[in-house]
């Protein structure tokens, strides 16, 4: 049986092509920066890690050039430091491995003019201070109470530091007197740790300092010694100890 086949003109007429449209560029190629752009934003990233990374390690133990770096001399700061102070990333964070130093805590009595006791505590304090974050901060309170420089000058610091924690205690609790006392916690050896030894025997504290704040000592006047604006590490001092207060 014969197909039937349409039958197809001899000479078919040409048909018009379709018109040729352009192809555009994705649209992430228009957004995409420059060479030059993409340089400037590689060397800004590269600069803003080197400096995060130098913030902890110019602090001390470190090298004088790496101290210099970071900081500066005693005449002008560095560029990086006024970076690190601009984005307030300059905190003080130091690389705390391998091994663990001690703890500090600091221990208050607040009396009124009795002499009774009408305020007691420590920080930081785990069983007070929460959450995590908050205990962080008196944890920062009790540990930059000392810098790690052994001379007058870093005892003289450490001696405003604490005592405007007693003088702020005392405006807090309206008291008459403020005892403050700071002690080193020394961390049990590996050895002591495995025979079960308690970390929190009293013979593992040491008291590094103490202070005694009367309510007459925040209107006494300044003296020389306060005024003094002394710096470590580009660490500043304030010029006054009503900062502390």
């Amino acid at each position: 049986m014969r197909k039937n086949r349409s039958k197809q003109p001899a000479n078919p007429v040409s048909q018009p092509a379709p018109p040729v449209r352009e192809t555009s560029p994705p649209a992430e190629n228009l957004r995409r920066p420059g060479l030059v752009a993409r340089g400037l934003i590689s060397a800004l990233l590269l600069w803003h890690l080197f400096a995060v990374f130098m913030a902890p390690l110019s602090l001390p133990p470190t090298s004088q050039l790496v101290s210099e770096l970071a900081q500066g001399g005693p005449a002008a700061p560095s560029l990086m430091q006024g970076y690190l102070d601009a984005l307030y990333i300059n905190h003080g964070y130091h690389f705390f491995a391998p091994e663990p130093g001690p703890g500090h805590l600091i221990h208050y009595d607040v009396l009124d003019d009795r002499r009774q006791k009408i305020a007691t505590g420590k920080f930081p304090d785990l069983k007070e201070y929460w959450p995590r974050l908050r205990y962080h901060r008196y944890f920062m309170l009790a540990e930059q109470a000392e810098l790690p420089f052994p001379n007058r000058e870093a005892a003289e610091a450490q001696k405003l530091v604490l005592d405007g924690y007693a003088r702020h205690l005392l405006r807090r609790h309206d008291g008459s007197e403020t005892r403050l006392r700071r002690d080193r916690h020394y961390i049990l050896s590996p050895k002591d740790s495995l025979n079960g030894d308690d970390p929190n025997d009293r013979g593992l504290f040491e008291t590094m300092f103490q202070t005694v704040q009367r309510a007459s000592d925040l209107t006494q006047p300044e003296s020389a010694s306060a005024t003094r604006q002394p710096a470590y590490g580009g660490v500043h001092l304030p010029t006054s100890p009503r900062s502390y207060r």
